[in-house]
């Protein structure tokens, strides 16, 4: 039986800014990765552990999107909301832990650490891979959400959608959502590009179809009252340490603007080159998004 973290309801108006942090795949204990798994976003168990820590020590509520976007995907009998601030008041800033792609080590790893300190995630799959070696069932996903974990829309496929034609655009979106919320029994309000391929025109669409949020991975925080359609993600790295994290969530400035030059630079390559070219070399040269 999946134990579940305590839900408890963040009072919205105090929460004015917000560090969503973007994790994919955690190191088991052996040191191995989740199958296809890339090794650029893949962090140890160790070091996801003090990530947490340092998270715990800032004494910050940690919530979802879905809940702090004013959406309460808990079904009928269910209280809303998770926080793992602990005693006293609330700050005006908060962190979304985010995981992208639905793979094993979610539940594996992560799933356990998110429960011994009574903080949630935000889980974003593509239903295509759900049952997949390597991915999330949805018995799996289920058990997930009755732990008081967020299950979203990655897409149904891991295809980019600024390659795709309007008609196959809403397919995906409208297809993942509809699909998840059949399988988990719960809303799907939050959509997450994938590989942060979004535009303000594809995020339109998304909220046209029923997403309430929609994420891409332009560094940054998140203002919550801010009319930009796009919600910012932090990338997480094998490289980033406890330190950047505690930087990040205490709104260093210069620790975002670095984070934020590195997204430009390879943004204007991804333009320039097309998916399929930067992808590929990418894989050979960049070693990073």
């Amino acid at each position: 039986m999946i134990k579940g973290v305590t839900r408890e309801r963040i009072r919205m108006p105090q929460v004015r800014s917000v560090t969503t942090l973007m994790y994919h795949s955690i190191r088991d204990e052996r040191g191995r990765m989740d199958p296809g798994a890339d090794d650029t976003y893949t962090v140890s168990g160790d070091q996801f552990a003090e990530h947490l820590e340092r998270i715990g020590d800032a004494r910050l509520p940690v919530s979802t999107i879905s809940d702090l976007a004013g959406i309460d995907p808990a079904p009928a009998g269910r209280a809303g909301g998770m926080n793992a601030a602990g005693p006293g008041p609330l700050s005006g800033n908060a962190v979304v832990l985010t995981f992208d792609d639905g793979t094993a080590s979610h539940l594996d790893s992560v799933l356990h650490m998110l429960w011994e300190r009574n903080m949630p995630g935000e889980f974003f799959v593509y239903p295509v891979n759900v049952g997949r070696a390597g991915f999330l069932s949805w018995s799996e996903l289920r058990g997930m959400a009755s732990a008081g974990m967020s299950i979203q829309s990655h897409g149904y496929s891991p295809r980019y959608l600024n390659d795709l034609d309007d008609t196959a655009i809403v397919n995906e979106l409208l297809r993942s959502k509809r699909v998840i919320e059949d399988r988990i029994g719960q809303a799907v309000t939050v959509f997450a590009a994938a590989g942060g391929r979004i535009n303000p025109f594809i995020a339109a669409l998304a909220r046209r179809v029923g997403y309430k949020a929609v994420c891409g991975s332009r560094p940054g925080r998140w203002q919550r009252h801010s009319a930009k359609p796009v919600i910012p993600r932090i990338p997480v790295r094998a490289s980033t340490t406890a330190d950047e994290i505690g930087d990040w969530i205490s709104n260093r400035t210069l620790a975002l603007t670095a984070q934020a030059g590195r997204y430009r630079m390879l943004q204007a390559a991804r333009w320039a080159l097309g998916n399929d070219v930067y992808d590929h070399l990418r894989r050979r040269y960049l070693g990073g998004h």
